[in-house]
């Protein structure tokens, strides 16, 4: 059935002919800071930062984080609000980093208006995991992620037994900005 001429719709569609220094984007996700509304887009080991008008369809940068290690590829990313401060949790090929970003205001006295800018700070990293999947559901609060990991080992070193582990973890952010991880269940399979 054809749509009503005065249907709204809303369509958000990529157009980039290279990228982001040259590189072809992986994942989106769109976020909301007090006022403020942002566009977060992974490109290989790099976030970008958008600040973006969902009513004029402006969009321009605003930074970008970084990890170091280029071959250390951005998986999954994840905005997470918890008492009206925000996070980004991204989850790399071989380790783990948690953003927190605020927004401050400046007042311009002379300009008779108010600027607002991003800070933005790794508050937690880990290095020392195995493969991490995120799982999302509107089920999970928004302070909370579900992630499996596995783990993978040889049985015995005789055989080319392997045995992995698949731990299902909640992962939260506390009142204090802390992560925590809380191991919901384990099982084993063997191959």
């Amino acid at each position: 059935m054809p749509a009503e001429t005065n249907e709204v719709t809303s369509n958000w569609i990529y157009n980039s002919c290279n990228g982001y220094r040259d590189i072809s984007p992986n994942n989106i996700e769109f976020l909301e800071l007090n006022d403020k509304n942002l566009l977060a887009v992974s490109f290989k080991n790099i976030i970008t930062l958008w600040n973006y008008d969902p009513n004029g369809g402006i969009v321009t940068f605003n930074d970008d984080l970084l990890n170091c290690d280029e071959n250390d590829q951005i998986k999954h990313f994840k905005y997470l609000s918890v008492n009206s401060n925000h996070y980004l949790l991204v989850i790399h090929e071989k380790s783990m980093n948690l953003w927190q970003i605020e927004v401050t205001n400046t007042e311009n006295k002379l300009l008779d208006s108010i600027k607002s800018q991003l800070e933005i700070k790794c508050i937690w990293s880990n290095s020392k995991i195995d493969e991490i999947m995120l799982i999302e559901s509107r089920l999970i609060p928004k302070n909370q992620l579900i992630l499996f990991e596995r783990v993978t080992n040889r049985q015995n070193s005789s055989t080319d037994d392997l045995q992995t582990k698949i731990n299902i973890i909640k992962f939260e952010i506390d009142k204090n900005s802390k992560p925590s991880f809380t191991q919901l269940y384990s099982f084993k399979t063997y191959t």
